[in-house]
């Protein structure tokens, strides 16, 4: 957002912008906190109005004001944060004076500030409208005077009760301010609503990266309860909310407005944002609803029957079964569905001899399992040794989906359903289990990765360093590791070329121009995929297939995410070298960069038609040839 600022002032001396996108001028007091803005004012009191109100952090506002044409740092919304909350602060507080019940509630509860736990202190009144908030590096009696103090100044009104937590240092603290004027009451339950209430401060406050400084704190704290409890929708002021967000500001021409027929969401009665409700897929005709899929043996109720009611128990044969497998170092949880049966073995040869046995007269459709951090490797070889269909899935993916389930409980019995769940609905591909050459290989490889990264922090550390002795032991262990490292280009090389299949996946990458050894043994071990998925799935796999971030009108910025970082940073080093000396990715990327795109986005894009022409290489089994 550009502005101009005019020579002349108003009447009132009133400094004068004008806006170069849509011409409307602003007006600032002279020597006022606005005073010196780029920006016009509305607009930062929108943002500061967010940054306090809904859970963003400093770059999460940047980035969607990026996207209206707002160009800004985020340290710019904290110098405005700085300026605007008091201001924010001091006109809320003097609009509900004197407007308080005189029967308060009051707690407390905790902040990390620079490393260390403070106390905010929290009142409310009986109706639920905000008393005072007050933030203390202590509990004690010091501090619950100085809030009580703080309390009666900003409201101007003497309560007749206070009830709070059963603290030593509220008493003396309520005698000290208010002699015998005042009831306390301690009641067990009481103070339920306003611990509750916490969890506004606590969820906003849980984005961010804390505070530096307690008056920073403090200002964001006071700025963040006022504004919730101005927009709460009250048991006695009858204001509706967007006739309270119309008195704290007037939209602006810059920021695109909303379409007519839109209405504010109704919010819970403690202001948080409102829940989401899932909404069942419809299902085919005739088929049953998603709440009536259950076991043949169940009722109604929560509890299994204890009785068969002579019934069969097994599951027909014909019907799909999906197991899933909770990994531990000494157990393994085993859930089955549709059947809804669980048991767990030990994670040891016997333990895993019983689990085979049971899973072969079972027949699954398919076996899940959860990638943890190499317990589940034997695990996997045994199964797949056995025959089974099996499928090594990403936890975060299955922790997902159990959150959107609004199953939020963790065990490991529970963790198993989920996981069996998870099958029964996503039903994940099956994929082959690496041998133990591969698994061999892909640790030589990560090794080499490793020794790498240590050759470069001693480098590092040997420019930052002025002591000869410390830097001539730096100088000792980086010749050790450029030893190590030079027999794991053997040992790797050795390992592919006494391979046949290798050896000729090998010869086939390195024939491209651009991909060298290094690049071509990465792919081999952290992508044996290679050559047996379409362009669109590999491309997603290593993670260089632009994720859309699309919402109406609005377009998003396009950009890369997840996949396999090994992978990626190879195909990066590779593409450095293809842009130059590979005709075909030359040509590609200097058309994309003549269109206008960045360099960064080009490269990316030669990145992903670079693995495209290596993976029709591994599936056609035919070596690059020039055109």
């Amino acid at each position: 957002m550009a502005t101009t600022e005019r020579s002349d002032r108003t009447a009132h001396d009133y400094r004068r912008f004008r806006c170069r996108e849509c011409g409307r001028q602003f007006n600032e007091r002279s020597g006022s906190a606005l005073n010196r803005l780029q920006v016009p004012t509305d607009i930062v009191f929108l943002i500061v109005l967010w940054r306090l109100r809904l859970k963003l952090s400093l770059r999460d506002l940047a980035e969607i004001l990026l996207l209206r044409g707002l160009v800004f740092s985020h340290e710019a919304v904290r110098e405005w944060e700085a300026k605007i909350a008091p201001l924010l602060t001091d006109a809320l507080r003097q609009r509900r004076r004197g407007r308080i019940g005189r029967s308060w509630y009051v707690d407390e509860t905790y902040l990390k500030v620079d490393g260390r736990w403070c106390y905010l202190y929290r009142a409310s009144d009986s109706d639920g409208n905000l008393v005072d908030v007050y933030l203390s590096e202590h509990r004690d009696q010091v501090a619950a005077e100085r809030f009580f103090r703080s309390a009666m100044a900003v409201t101007g009104i003497m309560p007749e009760t206070i009830t709070s937590d059963k603290h030593a240092a509220y008493p003396l603290a309520l005698a000290e301010v208010f002699g015998d004027a005042v009831e306390h009451r301690t009641f067990k339950y009481k103070n339920n609503h306003l611990e509750q209430d916490h969890r506004g401060v606590k969820g906003r406050t849980r984005p961010m990266r804390g505070f530096q400084q307690p008056n920073s704190a403090h200002r964001f704290c006071r700025a963040h309860d006022e504004v919730r409890d101005f927009l709460r929708p009250a048991t006695k002021r009858r204001v509706p909310i967007s006739s309270r967000l119309t008195v704290m500001m007037a939209p602006s021409s810059c920021i695109s407005p909303l379409p007519a027929d839109t209405k504010p969401a109704r919010l819970p009665a403690d202001g948080s944002p409102p829940i989401s409700r899932v909404i069942e897929p419809v299902l085919e005709h005739g088929a049953p609803s998603a709440g009536s899929i259950r076991n043949s043996n169940s009722r109604s109720g929560r509890k299994a029957s204890p009785h068969s009611q002579g019934r069969v128990m097994e599951q027909p044969s014909s019907s799909p079964s999906f197991v899933g497998i909770d990994v531990s170092k000494d157990r393994l949880d085993v859930h089955i569905l549709p059947a809804g049966q669980a048991f767990a073995v030990a994670c040891n040869g016997e333990g895993l001899d019983q689990l085979v046995a049971e899973l072969r007269m079972r027949a699954p459709s398919l076996i899940v399992l959860e990638a943890t951090g190499g317990f589940e490797v034997t695990v996997a070889a045994v199964l797949a040794g056995a025959s089974l269909p099996l499928a090594v899935d990403n936890p975060r993916q299955i922790r997902d989906f159990a959150r959107a389930t609004g199953r939020l409980a963790k065990t490991d019995a529970l963790d198993a359903q989920i996981i069996a769940l998870f099958a029964e609905r996503i039903r994940p591909e099956p994929r082959p289990i690496a041998d133990a050459e591969s698994l061999a290989l892909g640790e030589l490889v990560a090794r080499r990765r490793q020794v790498v990264e240590m050759i470069g922090m001693e480098a590092n550390r040997l420019r930052q360093t002025r002591n000869p002795r410390v830097r001539h032991t730096i100088e000792a262990t980086r010749k050790t590791l450029e030893a190590q490292l030079v027999e794991l280009d053997k040992d790797i090389d050795d390992t592919v070329r006494g391979s046949p299949v290798w050896r000729a996946a090998d010869d086939l990458l390195t024939s491209v121009p651009g991909i060298g050894g290094i690049t071509a043994r990465t792919l081999i071990a952290d992508l044996p995929e290679l050559g047996r998925l379409d362009r669109r799935r590999i491309a997603a796999l290593v993670g260089v297939a632009p994720v859309n971030r699309d919402s109406g009108q609005m377009r998003g910025y396009r950009a890369i995410a997840g996949g396999r970082t090994a992978v990626r940073n190879a195909l990066y080093m590779a593409t450095l070298s293809a842009v130059r000396w590979n005709p075909v990715i030359k040509a590609h990327y200097t058309r994309i960069v003549a269109a206008g795109r960045p360099k960064k986005v080009a490269l990316v894009a030669c990145m992903r038609h670079l693995l495209n022409i290596l993976n029709a290489i591994i599936r056609t089994a035919s070596p690059w040839k020039t055109a």
